[in-house]
């Protein structure tokens, strides 16, 4: 199925990128707050004993490693929370652009969503599907769907799309899911093409149905 995905793959891709290195920084961080290894608490037992009989250099070091894990450990529950209210906030400004109709504001937003990730992201776009006048918005609140959909359930978003008025958004969310290889939408879509009309629609059903039926085949093996 030929496929106009409404995003700058680029641009995405430089953000996906971004949050790998993000994940792969937080690993290392978590393997270094995990304490001394075997060998490195040997070589301190060994520069203690020749230093001092007395207990005290490892309690200093000891001391010093709670104080090292507990900083990261608050910095990063902080920054936790600012992201909650960052998305929190986001849907609210969401809500009141889709309201006034102020497309460049709804386009900006979504893009934060997109970046953030999460389940409040993925209702935020749904927002726009059910509610956005302009069809174009609708199709980048697709792209940015189809960029969750490997982290995230964005089943109901694209249950949105399929019964959307328009046939450009009802092509554009068979695409996604074909692509997303979204076999669980398989009931909903067999359900769906008896109401659908229009026959190029149609025709990405048989389609779509065609690939997601293979690939689950293949699961079953």
């Amino acid at each position: 199925m030929k496929r106009n995905l409404h995003f700058n793959k680029e641009e995405r891709m430089g953000r996906a990128i971004a949050r790998v290195l993000l994940v792969m920084a937080v690993m290392a961080w978590a393997a270094s707050c995990s304490g001394p290894t075997e060998e490195s608490r040997q070589v301190t037992d060994v520069g203690n004993t020749a230093a001092s009989p007395s207990s005290e250099p490892r309690a200093v070091e000891e001391e010093a490693i709670e104080e090292s894990v507990e900083m990261p450990m608050a910095e990063w529950s902080e920054e936790l929370s600012e992201n909650d209210v960052e998305r929190d906030s986001s849907l609210r400004q969401l809500d009141s652009a889709l309201a006034s109709d102020d497309e460049e504001a709804v386009l900006d937003l979504m893009l934060d969503l997109e970046e953030q990730g999460g389940r409040e992201s993925v209702e935020g776009l749904e927002m726009v599907i059910e509610r956005a006048l302009e069809e174009d918005l609708k199709l980048h609140a697709l792209a940015s769907v189809y960029m969750l959909a490997d982290d995230e359930d964005v089943s109901d978003a694209l249950t949105l799309a399929i019964e959307d008025p328009s046939a450009e958004v009802r092509l554009e969310a068979l695409g996604v899911i074909e692509d997303a290889e979204m076999v669980n939408l398989i009931p909903v879509l067999r359900s769906m093409i008896r109401e659908e009309n229009d026959p190029e629609v149609v025709q990405a059903y048989d389609d779509t149905l065609e690939e997601l039926e293979y690939v689950q085949s293949l699961e079953s093996y």
